[in-house]
């Protein structure tokens, strides 16, 4: 794990890593006060159980809400976070450059959460 600004990373040695912070939307921060920003999990790791280890240890034991975005075409990982609890808070585009990205908000309660933990 390392530590900074509030922000946490976790890794899974040769198969992953998943970083959790603060949520930076303000309009969901009342309600999801963590945002997962990144999962990635190799293909070595699909269907072992790392990505759910991942995303244990980031919550470090807290029921706290959080969130996460995904490309709406990333099906497998879409499956995935719903398979953990998630919903589909709200689609929303982002830009990279000119192109727009697809996203899916999705969001675990605690309910959720304390499912995963």
């Amino acid at each position: 794990m390392k530590r900074g600004q509030d922000q946490r990373v976790f890794v899974a040695p040769g198969l992953g890593f998943a970083q959790i912070a603060p949520q930076r939307e303000a309009v969901l921060a009342d309600a999801y006060q963590r945002e997962l920003w990144c999962l990635y999990v190799l293909g070595a790791g699909h269907g072992q159980g790392v990505g759910r280890g991942l995303i244990r240890a980031a919550l470090d034991g807290s029921d706290k809400p959080f969130t996460a975005c995904v490309f709406r075409a990333n099906e497998r990982a879409c499956g995935f976070y719903l398979t953990l609890g998630a919903e589909i808070l709200t689609p929303r585009t982002e830009r990279v450059g000119e192109a727009p990205i697809p996203e899916h908000v999705m969001g675990w309660s605690r309910a959720a959460v304390a499912r995963l933990l």
